[in-house]
């Protein structure tokens, strides 16, 4: 029997049909890649904080130099903060470049995480200024670690922003201790470069508290004459 061309037809595009469906692979939930962007030390507080993607906070371990690290509840899937103790102090007591693993239910990230001072676990204060514990660590160090014998390079001092800073032109350190508060959002922040992570304020005392530790500095170190950077 002689099939017609419109059959043919037919009976080409059910073939196409059919092999389409056969190969269309199967779909399947994707899961967020693990990704580590950064890690800072905060000396002041005996923390590190982990910034990246996909971190899961649920899961998350980590280990400096092969010693564990504790997770703190304050971690997010795009920040994971760390608290460590006297066992990692005792390891990492020196600079140098140490491994950090950190592990969660996706996947595990290896990296060699250069640490520029020794750690000293300092067990929190519970200061109003969430920085006070890190400005506290690096204006009693000596150069290079810290700032205690230096002038400080500027000081810039508002209702809004004050800032102190140190510039150290022997080693090419450059350290900025500052603090700012936007009336009209609420919101603040302190930090200490270098080296450590920018902290939210949540309220209007603690920026007054950051802004009067600050004031305390440039009262014992000096004022310097030159203009602020940042």
């Amino acid at each position: 029997m002689r099939l017609t061309l419109s059959v043919w037809i037919f009976a080409l595009l059910l073939f196409i049909s059919v092999s389409a469906v056969a190969k269309r692979p199967s779909q399947t939930q994707s899961v967020a890649p693990l990704e580590v962007y950064s890690i800072k030390v905060d000396y002041g507080n005996s923390q590190i904080l982990v910034e990246g993607a996909g971190l899961d906070p649920t899961s998350a371990s980590a280990t400096l130099a092969g010693v564990a690290l504790n997770l703190n509840p304050a971690s997010t899937d795009s920040d994971l903060l760390f608290d460590y103790s006297t066992g990692v102090a005792e390891v990492v007591n020196s600079s140098g470049n140490y491994i950090v693993v950190i592990t969660t239910a996706d996947g595990s990230f290896t990296t060699s995480a250069f640490i520029p001072f020794g750690l000293v676990y300092n067990p929190p204060s519970g200061d109003p200024c969430p920085c006070q514990g890190e400005w506290d660590y690096f204006s009693n160090a000596d150069s290079p670690y810290g700032y205690a014998e230096l002038t400080p390079y500027c000081s810039q001092d508002s209702t809004d922003f004050v800032t102190v800073q140190f510039y150290d032109t022997s080693v090419g350190n450059y350290w900025v201790s500052w603090t700012s508060w936007d009336s009209a959002s609420s919101t603040g922040m302190c930090a200490q470069y270098i080296d450590g992570p920018t902290r939210n304020l949540t309220s209007e005392g603690q920026f007054d508290a950051c802004a009067d530790y600050l004031r305390s500095i440039v009262e014992v170190w000096g004022s310097g004459g030159s203009s602020c950077l940042y």
